[in-house]
């Protein structure tokens, strides 16, 4: 085991290379191949030279690469020590002494025996700073479609730590990543991050940001759906410690109006995609129609040649000639003819089975377009009766706009009626003591539009 460790660790017998952008990493094919089942696959299909083998990987950025490769060997990765780089970007001038020749030709690093065996061709550039929480979703991705052992949990578990904050002004564009890649790599991210929403809906639901940028986010729109239901709960439970009802009433009416604002959107986006989809599905049937006419088409035109070959057999078998040399020619046609008989009536065969299989992937068809069009008359329904609550909670919010209003002129007149009372009410009329009154409600024409009365504390004479 010692002596395979420290061949693995030797760089003169790298017999394989990952390029990705601008780099070469040099690595051996026993190791990595031993814990990637996808790197393999693409190793087998280009394995046409004995030992030396290069394969590119276009659909991730190099730093991801590395840090894959680095779990590979190491078995872990750490984002800090990946952002250590040469100064501007270059390889020292040490380094550039200990210089090997790549199998390929390139120049590339030599390693000391204790380092990861990781060949960089030429200079390593700048890293862009990425978010970590960004970092380990790519990691994440990239073990789920190499089929990385344990990357992929790994990244996940890394991701949970409580160091990979993300603040809300950044959790944007970290979503954003997660829904980068196909539901089948990011699916338990996605879960993840949804938690974390939840767990931090009173801070986000608050924030205008980020509502307002996931409203934007087109490729975020199922994230958003999902996230709409829980917004609402939260929003009528804030509003509900209000103090205020009518300030209450009129908040809530606007936090709502946004957010069925926002999934009335949601809704009209899935029914884009649906009919995108229900279009597509319309014109491969469509093709799939012409195919079927073309094949039974064919099928008509064997069906007559085997009864022409069938009659030209008869015909021949039928006439028997005395001249023993036109015997054998007859013979030799027959023989022929059953020969062309026998390929016809197999491709016959074979587009009556190409017919029959057409036949299903058409009905499969007619039922996925039905599908697809119950689904898009479905969300039509849901998107008129969102607009109708719309245009209730507008009346309603109108409503609760001009009762407020009314309200405030109400408290405005009550206040000029007390300050005209006092001013014209020294003392009373009755009893002639000074003012040592208190207030009383007054229904009458009398008491003006405040509906108040001073009454005496003496001799209780009112006064308007």
């Amino acid at each position: 085991m010692a002596s395979l460790a420290n061949d693995l660790l030797d760089a003169n017998l790298v017999d394989f290379a990952i390029e990705c952008e601008d780099r070469v990493f040099n690595v051996h094919r026993a190791v990595v191949c031993a814990k990637s089942n996808g790197i393999k696959a693409m190793v087998d299909a280009a394995l046409t030279v004995p030992r030396h083998v290069r394969v590119f990987i276009n659909d991730f950025d190099q730093h991801t690469i590395e840090r894959m490769l680095c779990y590979i060997y190491a078995g872990d990765y750490d984002l800090q020590n990946t952002e250590e780089l040469p100064q501007k970007g270059v390889a020292t001038e040490d380094q550039a002494k200990e210089s090997i020749k790549n199998f390929a030709g390139d120049v590339v690093e030599s390693l000391s025996p204790s380092s990861l065996t990781l060949v960089y061709a030429g200079p390593r550039p700048l890293r862009s700073k990425d978010h970590a929480a960004i970092s380990h979703i790519r990691l994440h991705a990239i073990g789920k479609r190499y089929e990385v052992t344990g990357l992929a949990a790994l990244a996940l578990e890394k991701l949970r730590c409580p160091e990979t904050y993300v603040a809300a002004g950044n959790f944007v564009d970290v979503l954003r990543v997660a829904y980068q890649y196909s539901a089948e790599e990011t699916d338990d991210v996605r879960d993840e991050l949804f938690a974390v929403v939840l767990a931090e809906i009173d801070n986000l639901a608050a924030n205008q940001v980020f509502l307002t940028q996931l409203a934007e986010a087109e490729e975020l729109r199922e994230f958003a759906a999902q996230l709409l239901p829980h917004a609402f709960k939260f929003s009528a439970v804030r509003h509900l410690k209000s103090e205020d009802e009518h300030a209450k009433l009129l908040a809530l009416k606007n936090e709502t109006m946004r957010l069925m604002e926002t999934e009335v959107e949601m809704h009209d986006a899935r029914a884009d995609i649906y009919l995108a989809k229900f279009y597509a599905m319309r014109d491969k049937y469509d093709g799939e129609v012409t195919k079927n006419e073309r094949l039974e088409k064919l099928l008509t035109e064997r069906s007559k040649q085997l009864e022409v070959a069938t009659a030209k057999i008869a015909d021949l078998e039928s006439a028997p000639s005395q001249d023993p040399a036109q015997n054998e020619t007859s013979e030799t046609e027959i023989i022929r003819l059953q020969q062309l008989l026998k390929a016809e009536h197999a491709r016959a065969v074979q587009i009556q089975t190409q017919l029959e299989q057409s036949a299903l992937e058409l009905q499969s068809f007619k039922l996925q377009v039905h599908d697809r069009g119950s689904k898009i008359q479905n969300l039509g329904s849901q998107a008129l009766e969102l607009q109708q609550l719309t245009g209730k909670y507008l009346r309603e919010r109108d409503e609760a706009r001009e009762k407020l209003r009314k309200e405030a002129a109400s408290g405005s007149v009550v206040a000029e009626g007390v300050i005209d009372l006092v001013d014209s009410n020294d003392a009373c009329r009755h009893c002639g003591e000074p003012q040592d009154w208190w207030f009383e409600w007054d229904g009458s024409n009398r008491a003006g539009p405040s509906g108040l009365t001073f009454r005496c504390g003496r001799c209780t004479t009112r006064h308007w």
